[in-house]
Order: C-alpha cells, then structure tokens, then sequence
C-alpha cells in the first residue's frame, strides 16, 4: 500500500511542474501578444518571468499542502 502512495504522490508532484510549465507558456504567449501590438520585445522576457514567479508560488502552495497531509498520515 505505501508503494501506491509514493505513486500518487510522485504523480502529484509530475502535474505541479506541469502547472508550472502552463505558467511559464501563458506568460510568453501573452508577452509575445503585447509583442505583436507593438510593445517592445522585453515584454516577452517579463511576461514569461512574471507567468514563472506565479506558477513557482501556485506549485508550492500545492505542495506545501500535500506535505501537511502526508506528515499527519504518518
């Protein structure tokens, strides 16, 4: 049974990095929209930076409340 719980567990950890990836490709899709609306190509730098930061924030949110219900269970 512990086995099936570290696979879940791995699995959760799998979709936060995907979460985190989404992030990162929305904030260089909306850069590169404000890119072709005649912002300069910074934008696209900042844009994917600022989708970095919300996502790494969103991941550990995540996963700092699957750590708590895995502690308690143990």
């Amino acid at each position: 049974m512990k086995g099936l719980e570290d696979l879940l567990l791995f699995g959760k950890v799998i979709s936060t990095a995907l979460l985190i990836a989404g992030y990162i490709f929305l904030g260089y899709w909306i850069g590169r929209w404000f890119f072709s609306r005649g912002y300069p190509d910074t934008v696209i730098i900042w844009c994917t930076l600022l989708g970095a930061i919300i996502g790494l924030w969103q991941g550990w949110l995540y996963l700092k409340q699957i750590w708590r219900k895995n502690k308690r269970k143990r």
